[in-house]
């Protein structure tokens, strides 16, 4: 038991922030606790508007002083769902804990997490980036 709630992130249907908010009506209910979907879409329009706007961004090569915010970024630049970079953004998952990490830890952390995007997410912090161009 890792005390995160696995219900909190349903994986069924599209992986977009308005469906997970549409599947709940106005509130989503996360570790026993109210957010309105305005302070979820806020956060991820920070987030994906800033990505679009600086298309040349590139996380930096050292990670470890990343912000959450920053740690947002570089989730999405890697082509994280936005159900990936809420939860992450949701932990407060900054650069120095997204380096701490391990395959362990994730699964039994984010258990909503993928083969894949662990792979990513594990990659990521090693050096890896994706070829844009």
């Amino acid at each position: 038991m890792t005390g995160l709630s696995d219900s909190a992130y349903p994986k069924q249907g599209d992986d977009s922030a308005i469906s997970v908010g549409s599947r709940g009506g106005e509130y989503v209910l996360h570790n026993d606790s109210e957010y309105s979907y305005n302070e979820y879409s806020d956060s991820l329009s920070c987030v994906t508007t800033r990505t679009s706007v600086e298309d040349n961004w590139r996380p930096p090569d050292d990670i470890s002083g990343l912000s959450v915010q920053e740690v947002s970024r570089s989730l999405r630049y890697i082509g994280m769902k936005d159900r990936v970079v809420l939860r992450f953004s949701h932990e407060q998952i900054d650069g120095s804990m997204l380096c701490s990490l391990d395959k362990r830890l994730l699964k039994e952390g984010f258990p909503d997490l993928n083969a894949l995007e662990i792979k990513k997410i594990l990659d990521f912090v090693r050096g890896w980036r994706p070829k844009k161009k």
